[in-house]
């Protein structure tokens, strides 16, 4: 977000991590794969912007989110 000199982009990203770290349900943790997942999505995020693609970013961006939020969650059966 940073280097999107978007200082509403930083916002929104530290409020979104905010609020998901009080939730019950996230734990923040990923394993190695989901590391390299995580980057790998980054990466396709950041093609699209780089390629001048809104709507691809935009989908890439969604896409990551709701990967990322899942990997994060912990199990239904816990918490």
């Amino acid at each position: 977000m940073e280097i999107s000199g978007s200082w509403i982009a930083m916002s929104i990203a530290r409020n979104l991590i905010s609020r998901a770290m009080e939730s019950d349900r996230y734990h923040g943790r990923v394993s190695e794969e989901g590391d390299a997942a995580t980057i790998h999505e980054h990466e396709q995020i950041l093609e699209a912007v780089a390629a001048g693609s809104p709507d691809d970013a935009a989908d890439a961006m969604r896409n990551h989110i709701e990967i990322a939020w899942e990997r994060r969650r912990l199990p239904s059966h816990i918490g």
